[in-house]
């Protein structure tokens, strides 16, 4: 919204204000990001910056190891694992053999299937080198986001062949979103379903690749002490995270798949879906420091010059490369760290040039060849994708179907009756929902709210985000303010001008904004999200500091929150549940009876990202919501029944 955008009508408090998305609907593609003023991403940007843990020097060699044994176990446990069931964690590897597909030359060609979590299987395929097969090395070769064909795109069918050809076992698994997983139901970012559950999301994909590393560790064929793996671009993802924290990737090639979050915050094409920015994972670990978990064993980053989707070589060298080279060097390691820079064709690709790069890299590091293989083609190398298809069972599990399981049982403290809902229960609630929003964190304390009164114009700012800007006609005896929040609002929406009542319009407070350098809303939502903060709690935090500024202006008026949309209806229920803003009334509209209904209907993360805070769900639901509330009046919902007409 633009200062002219502004509406001025008698009796009228038009107000801009800025959030994480930009609204309904909760399915399909997310909205285009609408423009506010007075937006500082400037300010923000610092704000996401500030939280990034600096990398610290490489620890003494003596000290190493044991240090990197403690990070890996804290990202294990409170970042990949946490909430997660022990029957996925420690579940016992099961795998489906099926035919070998016909037609290769110079290697075998296998099907297979393998589960990932209970009711969740992979499609994979083994290529095996021909002959007599005795303890070979073997690689992971995983993909990324290559669209329909998954497995089965040329360049990764390619590699596959030709490493069979050079005597190493090949597995490539089918990514999540990719070729037999192309359906909704395994688009990445619905990993906020689990999340919402307070079960990691991350979790699955995280498991996804390490059963397929199960997989060649157990095979016959397979020296478990020689396994390497690589992958482009969310390969690249996939390939640094397993390797850094499983030491049975002996030696790994990630291809353009990450680098540093404080890089991300200005180059949008950089920060991915919700794996690669989790929650919390800066009050864990960041991408350099995950990269000096792979010291001292034999590593290779492939990037490219003219990246064309993300992480270009100039981005990625003061991240990842320069910062890791010390740690590398403490462990006796140098030579073991290499750096490819792709120029040919320098785009985002697995092509020829970085092909032979990993050949070599295999050869010297795997097999103890002479580091220099050459690539042939055969027929049979690359497969049409109806031949490669494996099949996955009737009803496998995709994200929805996983965190309903988990959903049912919750949130695990219920309403009670209304004889038994005791000022001690109020208490309790109010602090589990406060801490599931992080309403009391470490920027919540820090953070400090000034006002700014001019003529028809009020400005209340924070130190950590832009809060509000209002602004309004005089007028005389003002016996109510109606405050209405939009979660996206029309160019035509309605305003009324009671008399004696001073109307307020616009958005909660980090609803529209623009993106960072002109990312996806959601995007940013996700990023304060992964420093630790709650988008939920900073928009609760940044309401209460509207409401009391208008408190304060109108003391013995009538404060009314009128909210348009799902996201202003969540924020605006949580404040009043919390007692930190006191109304008279509150109007909900578009809500769903329940937060559970999100994953029933399969609700857009992108355009509702706010709601899907980690363990919200388990801690509370909308029912303990609401009652939470009382004695607040609360206009009964308007709803459609499903979160895809939100």
């Amino acid at each position: 919204m633009r200062a002219k955008d502004l509406v001025w009508l008698p009796g009228v408090l038009a107000i801009s204000l800025a959030s994480f998305a930009s609204g309904y609907p909760l399915t399909g593609p997310a909205p285009a990001p609408v423009p506010v003023s007075g937006v500082d991403t400037a300010g923000l940007s610092a704000f996401l910056r500030a939280r990034t843990p600096p990398l610290p020097p490489a620890p003494p060699p003596a000290v190493a190891e044991e240090r990197a044994v403690r990070q890996r176990e804290k990202i294990l446990d409170q970042l990949v694992f946490r909430g997660v069931p022990p029957a996925w964690r420690y579940g016992s590897l099961k795998v489906q053999w099926g035919e070998v597909v016909p037609g290769t030359d110079g290697f075998v060609l296998r099907r297979l299937r393998y589960e990932a979590v209970p009711g969740m299987w992979i499609p994979a395929l083994l290529y095996e080198p021909a002959g007599p097969l005795s303890r070979r090395p073997a690689v992971l070769n995983v993909n990324g986001h290559v669209g329909a064909p998954g497995k089965a795109t040329p360049y990764e069918q390619i590699r596959c062949a030709n490493l069979a050809r050079q005597g190493i076992v090949s597995l490539h698994p089918e990514w999540l979103a990719c070729g037999e997983l192309s359906s909704p139901e395994y688009a990445h970012n619905r990993l906020a379903y689990l999340d919402l559950c307070g079960v990691s999301g991350v979790s699955v994909f995280y498991l996804a690749m390490r059963r397929g590393l199960d997989v060649l560790a157990a095979h016959a064929a397979v020296d478990p002490n020689r396994i390497g793996m690589t992958g482009l671009s969310g390969g690249g993802w996939q390939t640094i995270w397993l390797s850094a924290l499983d030491l049975r990737i002996a030696a790994t090639a990630p291809n353009a798949g990450y680098v540093g979050m404080d890089v991300r915050y200005g180059h949008p094409g950089d920060i991915g879906d919700l794996e690669q920015c989790p929650q919390d994972l800066l009050t864990v670990t960041d991408y350099p420091a995950l990269t000096t978990l792979l010291a001292p064993r034999p590593s290779l980053l492939i990037y490219n010059q003219r990246d064309d989707c993300c992480f270009q070589t100039a981005r990625v060298i003061p991240s990842v490369v320069d910062p890791v080279r010390p740690y590398f060097r403490s462990r006796g390691a140098a030579d073991r760290f290499e750096f490819h820079n792709n120029i040919d064709p320098g785009t985002h690709n697995y092509d020829a040039d970085n092909r032979s790069q990993f050949y070599r890299f295999a050869s010297r590091r795997l097999t103890g060849g002479d580091g220099a293989p050459i690539e042939t083609s055969r027929p049979g190398d690359v497969q049409p994708e109806s031949a490669l298809k494996c099949g996955v069972p009737e009803g496998n599990a995709g994200f929805a179907e996983l965190a309903l399981r988990f959903a049912e049982s919750l949130p695990v403290h219920t309403r009670p009756d209304p004889a038994r809902m005791t000022g001690r229960w109020k208490r309790d609630a109010r602090k589990r929902l406060a801490s599931a929003i992080r309403y009391d964190s470490a920027l919540a304390h820090s953070d400090r709210i000034t006002e700014q009164w001019e003529t028809n114009r009020l400005t209340v700012r924070s130190s950590a985000f832009p809060v509000a800007q209002a602004e309004w006609a005089p007028i005389d005896r003002v016996r109510r303010v109606r405050l209405r929040l939009w979660d996206v609002r029309p160019a035509s929406a309605p305003v009324s001008d009671e008399p004696g009542t001073l109307m307020a319009d616009g958005r909660l407070l980090l609803r529209g904004a623009p993106g960072l350098a002109g990312g996806a809303l959601y995007q940013q939502a996700m990023l304060v999200a992964a420093t630790g903060e709650r988008p939920l709690g900073v928009q609760v935090r940044q309401l209460r500091a509207m409401c009391a500024a208008l408190r304060r202006a109108h003391a013995s008026a009538k404060l009314e929150i009128v909210c348009q949309g799902p996201a202003t209806s969540l924020a605006a229920l949580i404040a009043v549940s919390l007692g930190e803003v006191a109304v008279d009334r509150l109007e909900l509209n578009r809500l769903p009876e329940s937060l559970k209904q999100l994953i029933r209907d399969r609700a857009s993360f992108e355009a509702l990202p706010e709601a899907f805070c980690f363990g919200l769900l388990r801690e509370i639901d909308i029912p303990e919501l609401r009652a939470l509330a009382l004695p607040t009046r609360i206009e009964p919902a308007s709803h459609s029944g499903t979160a895809r007409g939100l």
